[in-house]
């Protein structure tokens, strides 16, 4: 099926200028029905499309914040049930690794939620219904318009039915990876950015090395003789000093 922002701008906004939440509704509900009312367009409309259509139109930040929470503690109480050896800091380290960008994105395509996003031309033109970015904030949004339109226990089917199959809730399914890959995992789920590594060699047998995420250093070492190694090593440290809070 055709993306529906891209029949909106066809077929219903030459006609309809500054149109209403409700106009938007009636369009998109005869495409989508399961678009049933105003609190699950919020949250599919992006800032792009509100701001470019009708600045009066609510996009899904608000039901994101609401929805990332839900999927928390539905992700959080069925790892804690699934694993119950397991000690505090895995069970932090499954969870991320399931509620990441890429693994919330995947969740969204999945749940064929990509055609339904509202979005201005720019975003339209650029693929933003298949950016990964966009499509973990619209599943976070669309959990959150669940939550207040058909309660917890709808919500909770929905989300632990859409994990089925992709993966399992136990320590088994954690991807064996060393700090770098941790970390990398982290920033994205914490600062929304890729660590950076900056490695200077201060003589043969030792190297300065710095990490960055989004201009901020996060920490530096000298080690040696090997690079490889000192960023490993490097990772960890920061695993350990900044981001214990996220990991726990």
């Amino acid at each position: 099926m055709q993306q529906i922002s891209q029949q909106l701008f066809r077929e219903l906004l030459p006609f309809k200028k500054n149109p209403s939440e409700q106009q938007v509704l009636s369009y998109v509900q005869e495409k989508l029905p399961e678009i049933s009312n105003i609190t699950t367009l919020q949250a599919f409309t992006h800032a792009s499309f509100a701001h470019e259509i009708n600045d009066e139109l609510v996009n899904y930040e608000r039901l994101e914040f609401l929805g990332d929470s839900v999927l928390q503690l539905v992700v959080t109480e069925k790892i804690f049930l699934e694993n119950p050896q397991a000690p505090e800091g895995e069970m932090s380290r499954l969870r991320s690794h399931l509620v990441n960008e890429q693994a919330l994105a995947d969740l969204a395509r999945k749940a064929g939620l990509g055609r339904m996003i509202l979005l201005g031309r720019g975003e339209l033109q650029s693929e933003g219904f298949e950016k990964n970015s966009i499509l973990a904030n619209v599943f976070e949004a669309y959990l959150g318009a669940l939550y207040l339109t058909q309660g917890e226990s709808k919500t909770r089917d929905f989300i632990l039915d859409c994990y089925q199959d992709m993966t399992d809730f136990t320590l088994a399914s954690l991807p064996d990876s060393d700090p770098k890959s941790r970390l990398q995992e982290l920033c994205h789920q914490v600062l929304g950015a890729t660590p950076i590594y900056k490695v200077n060699q201060t003589n043969e047998q030792e190297f300065h090395i710095k990490c960055f995420a989004k201009d901020k250093l996060l920490g530096e070492l000298t080690t040696g003789p090997s690079k490889k190694e000192g960023m490993k090593k490097l990772a960890q440290m920061i695993l350990d000093k900044e981001f214990t809070h996220a990991t726990n």
